[in-house]
């Protein structure tokens, strides 16, 4: 059977001498923990930012509330979406326990 007049379907994508190895894989798409890690960082730096620019508040190095209350925002906005990713995941991970075999 000649799969490629059905639909235009590819027989590479059925040949396993053809599939990528690993390495070919993570070269074209990002790895799901390399994303988490880079938000992670993000969110960490924009803590230390706000952390950094509070203290220059206090010590009277900056008078502008407005900059200090932006980047405090952006840092609880940030916390906020990492965590909400962390418990949707959590709820995935125990729905999928949840699952009678």
């Amino acid at each position: 059977m000649d799969l490629t007049k059905i639909s235009g379907l590819q027989p590479t994508a059925l040949d396993p001498t053809k599939t990528q190895n690993k390495e070919q894989r993570k070269s074209t798409a990002p790895d799901f923990m390399d994303t988490m890690k880079s938000f992670l960082n993000e969110t960490n730096e924009l803590h230390m930012k706000a952390a950094d620019q509070v203290e220059s508040l206090v010590s009277g190095e900056t008078t502008d509330v407005h900059d200090v209350m932006i980047a405090m925002e952006k840092a609880s906005v940030s916390f906020e979406m990492v965590m909400e990713i962390r418990n949707r995941m959590l709820e995935a991970y125990q729905e999928i326990m949840r699952t009678q075999v």
